[in-house]
């Protein structure tokens, strides 16, 4: 358009110039033009060319601007479109950077493979755990990272899943062995999780290195074998002391106890002071082995305890006749509120345990002269407190943190109160098995106060707290109209003449004694007694053995076997079972045997 207007300016100059000549020089100059030109119509064709060149120009632009706006109005929408594409894929591209710096600082190694196996993703986690790089990896079959026991494993597991599609350990933490780069097998716990991606199967496996917990628990399993082995220890050390101290305590207390009431050759009031002497440091000793003994089982969880309504006034009747003899020595009374029917939930022979345990303690630290008092108050929560308070010397408070610890007598170890330092400590242990509380307030010099706390039986069932108040001791055996036959199987000397020395009271008993199971059973032969009393620890065969061969035998199975022994471990009764009758310990309570066997004759 512009070359046009060029041209017409051009050829209108051309001929302006041309007319302009020809008048200067006063001639006519002919151009060879169809018609005459004259320098107006010059003007007016230029005018006109110009005219149609600004037009044509104009159209033109026009018409470029309208094709111009029209693709604008096209491309605009798909220029947002293509700005909104990548700033999704820009969000893409920072959330992908996100997820995997997320799962690189992850402290478990997470791996994805595919369903052929091949490792498509490693984090940073899962470099520190196998020792290899990403790149050694990705693209590798997942063979690589486990050891060949395992291999096949897995791919029948993929397998199995890529048929069936039963998720057998998907979403399920498992232990399994991993494969380092080094060669180390490394155990994880592994959990797995399966997508679908454009058709085909991922598996991700989030991998927890449990090298560290497998220590520990494998640490853990042999402290625990060593506690046991040195429990085992501890045990068959405390049996065998128990059956060593037992032994020789069974006959200073069995000939002590005969000695003091031998009325044929009576002793003077000085030998009988001297004996009585004899009997209470023995009779010391006997508490202190048990108390031990009993520390030892409470401490290992052998304490067997059972609970049921126990009458709290059968357990009193019970412990206050053992305590009138002590208390007397010190002029001590003691005064008891009415109980009335009361039961608690206890195991009575525990309960009784820790009232004699307490009312003793009232005794030996009160004052000449002092008083007890046994007083009984509900408590909320269904529960029943027992106080029991002295006059005595009280415990100074800077030592009353000290009062539940083992062998701890607060200072009084120098004085001439007698004391082993246990009994406080298995009395709250106690207390605590029976579902109760113990607790106490004092002041030096101001005596004590000691309470116990019980829950109330819930059931009004007198009968099995009137069976467990049927304890009262037998203080003779009863008047035995026939005669009768004992075997006694003992190997002992000292134990057999103790025995002997006892029955020889009696005219209407005979004891038959034999110094072996051997011999027991060849005297059986030919004597059939009315009670058998049988030793355990023998030697050659056992007392146990022994006494499964009688049972076994037609005519003798009849008869009753007691036990006595200084077994007195809760295994060794365990072991015995429901062998004899009557399972009793040594040293031997004299009023206990003459009860066991007048029940049995």
């Amino acid at each position: 358009m512009i070359r046009l207007l060029q041209s017409a300016l051009a050829v209108g100059f051309i001929l302006i110039a041309s007319h302009a000549q020809a008048e200067h020089n006063g001639s006519h100059v002919n151009l060879t033009l169809p018609v005459p030109v004259t320098l107006q119509s010059t003007i007016i064709v230029l005018s006109l060319l110009i005219i149609i060149g600004i037009v044509s120009y104009l159209s033109v632009k026009a018409a470029r601007l309208w094709l111009q706006h029209r693709l604008d109005q096209h491309a605009r929408p798909l220029q947002q479109e293509l700005s909104r594409q990548d700033e999704h894929l820009q969000r893409a591209r920072r959330e992908n950077l996100r997820q995997r710096a997320l799962l690189d600082h992850t402290v478990e190694g997470v791996i994805t493979i595919n369903q052929d196996s091949i490792i498509d993703s490693f984090n940073q986690a899962a470099v520190r755990m196998f020792g290899y790089q990403p790149e050694e990896v990705i693209g590798h079959h997942i063979s690589m990272l486990m050891p060949e026991k395992h291999r096949a494993g897995h791919y029948h597991g993929i397998q199995r899943f890529l048929s069936t599609e039963s998720p057998t350990l998907i979403g399920k933490a498992v232990e399994i062995e991993g494969l380092h780069k080094s060669g180390n097998i490394i155990p994880i716990e592994l959990t797995l999780s399966a997508f679908k991606w454009e058709g085909q199967y991922y598996f991700t496996g989030v991998a927890r290195d449990i090298s560290e917990q497998k220590a520990e628990h494998q640490a853990l399993l042999l402290a625990k074998e060593d506690a046991e082995k040195a429990n085992q220890a501890k045990s068959e050390f405390l049996s065998a002391m128990s059956h060593e101290l037992r032994t020789p305590l069974n006959a200073i207390l069995g000939f002590a106890q005969l000695l003091l009431h031998d009325k044929v050759r009576p002793l003077s009031a000085d030998q009988q002071d001297s004996l009585q002497q004899i009997l209470h440091s023995g009779e010391h000793l006997l508490k202190l082995i048990n108390d031990v003994l009993e520390l030892s089982k409470i401490e290992t969880g052998a304490m067997e305890v059972t609970l049921e309504p126990v009458s709290l006034s059968a357990v009193l009747d019970e412990c206050l006749p053992l305590l009138l003899n002590q208390a007397a020595d010190k002029q001590i009374s003691i005064q008891t509120t009415d109980i009335g029917s009361i039961l608690l939930d206890a195991d009575f022979t525990k309960l009784k345990q820790v009232l004699l345990n307490l009312m003793s303690n009232a005794i030996k630290y009160n004052r000449i002269g002092g008083e007890i008092r046994l007083e009984h108050e509900l408590q909320p929560h269904h529960r029943l407190r027992l106080n029991i308070r002295d006059t005595g010397i009280g415990i100074a408070e800077s030592k009353q943190d000290q009062l539940f610890r083992a062998f701890e007598r607060l200072g009084q170890e120098q004085s001439n109160i007698e004391g082993t330092g246990v009994g406080l400590l298995v009395t709250k242990r106690l207390i605590e098995a029976m579902q109760g509380s113990i607790g106490f307030t004092s002041s030096a010099g101001g005596g004590s106060c000691f309470w116990i706390e019980l829950p109330l039986s819930v059931t009004a069932n007198l009968s099995k707290a009137s069976h467990n108040a049927d304890h009262k001791a037998t203080r003779q055996l009863l008047d035995i109209s026939s005669p009768k036959q004992l075997l006694y199987i003992e190997d002992n000397p000292a134990n057999l003449k103790l025995m002997q020395a006892y029955f020889n009271r009696f005219d209407n008993l005979t004891l038959h004694c034999c110094k072996s199971a051997e011999a027991g059973l060849d005297l059986l032969e030919v004597l059939q007694p009315d009670l058998i009393l049988m030793d355990i620890h023998l030697p050659g065969m056992d007392g146990l053995e022994a006494t499964r061969i009688i049972q076994d035998m037609p005519l003798l199975k009849s008869i009753p076997v007691v036990a006595i022994t200084a077994a007195a471990m809760k295994h060794h009764r365990q072991q015995a079972g429901d062998l004899f009758v009557a399972y009793l310990t040594k040293p031997v309570d004299f009023e206990e045997l003459a009860r066991e066997i007048a029940r049995h004759l």
